[in-house]
């Protein structure tokens, strides 16, 4: 395949814009916070928001109500919960079959033989 010089003029410069940067440019500040949540927070280091309670978070006593009426109607929050709760159970039976086993037996077998005209009676215990 050959490159004719019309291709060459139209890619030069995109090449040169994929490769310039603006001399001014600075990397933006990100606040990142020194822990993860769910992890031991340090002496001087405050707690997530994840962590927090909705009664701490959210102070406005008519927000509260709604909060609460919505945990307590939702019915897709209480069919999630219950789905988690037949997961964990799910899971507790799968991780019994990973432990040692025990099984026995135990059996008894009596055998009695009538008296005939060729053998004597007799009982067998086994």
């Amino acid at each position: 395949m050959k490159i004719s010089p019309k291709h060459l003029v139209l890619a030069f410069p995109l090449l040169l814009a994929g490769c310039t940067l603006h001399p001014e440019y600075s990397r933006p500040a990100v606040d990142i916070p020194g822990i993860y949540r769910g992890e031991a927070a340090q002496e001087t280091q405050t707690t997530s928001l994840g962590d927090e309670k909705w009664s701490e978070v959210f102070q406005d006593k008519e927000l509260q109500g709604l909060i609460l009426i919505a945990l307590q109607q939702n019915y897709d929050v209480r069919i999630a919960a219950s789905r988690i709760v037949q997961a964990q159970a799910q899971l507790g039976i799968t991780r019994a079959d990973q432990f040692p086993t025990v099984a026995g037996d135990a059996g008894a077998t009596t055998l009695r033989s009538a008296q005939n005209k060729l053998q004597p009676a007799y009982q067998l215990n086994a």
